[in-house]
């Protein structure tokens, strides 16, 4: 999987390579992917209900104290999460083609595009919205006319399998934003190309890695929670390593997708011969 400076080697993965390479591109580069995503998980930890942080900010007027921490943690989830994740995934994006990423080019590469890729995931939750509604409008349109067992069917089953299908046709949809500066509904219709015919291994990818994120998280918040003052700070920094592990596997499924729908693996390394190759002489 490692390459020297021309960094890892591009190619159609494994389930478990995927898994594995996550694992590696994000210990070789803990630096820059855990220090974007501590950006927000850090804060958000040392503020969590009974952190001593937290305790400290509990001095009266209590209510006041309260509603200042709930802003200010709201504030990194909804402004922080977004620029988090779109600049983690531009970082593996870059060292996984074997260019240099560190954590201001990130961020500013964040930046850049923060405000068509709001506008792209709006429209998403517009879209999946409008269908939703439409099919539960459907089940109880059924269920008034005297058509129950129909119109539960819907409700029960067709609703739930909408949203299912939804999360994983636009599975993709964050590196497409970011790696190819794709937007709006050219952004949408992409993602449901490359996972066309992928839906079950992007399900299968993102369930074991929530999983390992899960318990390698619970595991390390279980035994760093406890410690006085240095706990909050530790918790906040397995929480970062986790979604640097999460954002970075989704990236390595974009690519692995696209090497076995595009030929991506080819087309890169043609580009890296090309750049390599001794310019000729010119002739007198």
């Amino acid at each position: 999987m490692k390459g020297g400076r021309m960094g890892y080697e591009i190619r159609a993965m494994s389930f478990g390579e995927i898994l594995d390479a996550g694992f590696r591109i994000v210990r070789d580069h803990a630096a820059v992917l855990v220090g974007i995503s501590a950006l927000m998980h850090v804060p958000m930890a040392l503020l969590a209900p009974g952190s001593p942080f937290a305790a400290a900010t509990a001095t009266p007027p209590l209510l006041g104290a309260e509603i200042t921490r709930v802003a200010i943690v709201m504030a990194l989830a909804l402004l922080g999460g977004p620029i988090v994740t779109t600049a983690t995934a531009w970082a593996v994006g870059e060292l996984y083609v074997g260019r240099p990423a560190s954590l201001e080019p990130a961020l500013r590469a964040a930046g850049k595009i923060l405000l068509p890729l709001s506008g792209t995931v709006l429209l998403l939750y517009l879209v999946v919205g409008l269908v939703c509604g439409l099919i539960a409008g459907a089940g109880a349109a059924l269920m008034i006319l005297g058509h129950r067992p129909a119109g539960l069917l819907v409700l029960v089953l067709a609703l739930p399998a909408a949203v299912f299908y939804a999360f994983l046709s636009f599975l993709l949809l964050w590196p497409v934003m970011v790696l190819e500066r794709s937007f709006g509904r050219q952004a949408l219709g992409r993602s449901r190309a490359l996972m066309r015919g992928n839906l079950l291994r992007g399900f299968g990818i993102t369930i074991v890695g929530a999983a390992i994120v899960s318990v390698l998280g619970g595991v390390l918040q279980i035994a760093l929670g406890y410690i006085p003052v240095l706990g909050p700070l530790g918790v906040g920094l397995a929480r970062s390593a986790g979604g640097a592990y999460t954002t970075t596997v989704l990236v390595l499924l974009y690519f692995d997708i696209r090497c076995r729908k595009e030929a991506f693996d080819l087309e890169h390394l043609a580009e890296l011969v090309a750049r390599q190759a001794p310019v000729a002489p010119a002739l007198a």
